[in-house]
């Protein structure tokens, strides 16, 4: 029995669960931070109850510098996290490509100390965005070119990595969800471990992981999982208010994963919500 207080089993107990090693062929999971949370990045809700102690785990991963990690990030978060862990050697925009301010920016905080940097030209579309706007929307080619630099990642080792777009809210979320996905092989495992992490609003981008999903070949996996997060994120913090413990909530959210809505579904939910907050 895990104690309620104490978070610091999450990853251990998350892949005892699926049946996984904290490590594949001799390389351990990355864990998966949001945002910077020790900078004034307020939770949206009561801290209060388990949900303190969460927080408390969220920051003192974010704040461990040895663990490899996936930072996910928004174009304000993204200079934090960059200043706060020196460790990180790649460095992804997935929004628009990388300009002179950009690299100026990597290089006044960083020097000269080697990162791996690009920037992927993608709007945040998917089925629901209200107007048919689809300039530089997700397609198998500008997908490809972002798969294509998770597996330079993986080849180098899985360094530290800061994945970044506008928010820190979709694109990032679903390009780190694939990232840990291409190691765990399970993308209910890796969603599970993006929910746990989410400080403030976490979503996915519903577009990016279906067309990653066909391509990788996840059996749909990917996709399901990724338009669940939301609401995966929105029981997490019911069941943290009602004083839920650690493994009854990973229970919980892998219980949607296994049980996932579809699209249309999913996008009901997220409109009721979007408006009713």
């Amino acid at each position: 029995m895990v104690n309620k207080t104490d978070w610091s089993h999450l990853d251990k107990l998350l892949y005892q669960k699926c049946n996984l090693e904290q490590s594949d062929n001799g390389r351990i999971f990355p864990k998966i931070c949001h945002h910077a949370p020790n900078k004034g990045y307020p939770l949206h809700y009561p801290v209060e109850g388990p949900e303190k102690y969460r927080r408390k785990f969220c920051l003192k991963a974010y704040e461990d510098k040895k663990a490899p990690g996936i930072y996910i990030g928004s174009m304000h978060s993204r200079v934090d996290i960059l200043r706060d862990h020196p460790e990180i050697r790649f460095f992804a925009s997935v929004g628009y490509e990388l300009d002179e301010k950009d690299f100026e920016m990597i290089h006044d905080i960083r020097g000269d100390e080697p990162i791996i940097a690009r920037g992927f030209e993608m709007t945040d579309w998917d089925r629901r965005v209200m107007n048919d706007f689809r300039y530089k929307k997700p397609n198998e080619d500008n997908v490809n070119q972002i798969i294509n630099y998770l597996r330079e990642w993986i080849e180098a080792g899985t360094p530290s990595f800061l994945i970044h777009c506008a928010a820190g809210q979709y694109r990032s979320v679903v390009t780190s969800l694939i990232a840990h996905s291409m190691i765990t092989n399970s993308p209910i495992v890796s969603g599970t471990r993006v929910v746990m992490a989410g400080w403030g609003k976490i979503d996915s981008n519903w577009e990016i992981a279906r067309i990653t999903d066909k391509v990788i070949g996840f059996d749909g996996k990917l996709h399901s999982t990724a338009v669940n997060i939301q609401r995966a994120e929105k029981e997490r913090n019911r069941l943290l208010s009602k004083g839920a413990s650690l493994e009854e909530v990973l229970d919980a959210i892998m219980d949607i994963f296994h049980n996932p809505w579809d699209e249309e579904q999913a996008a009901t939910y997220f409109n009721y919500n979007y408006y009713k907050n």
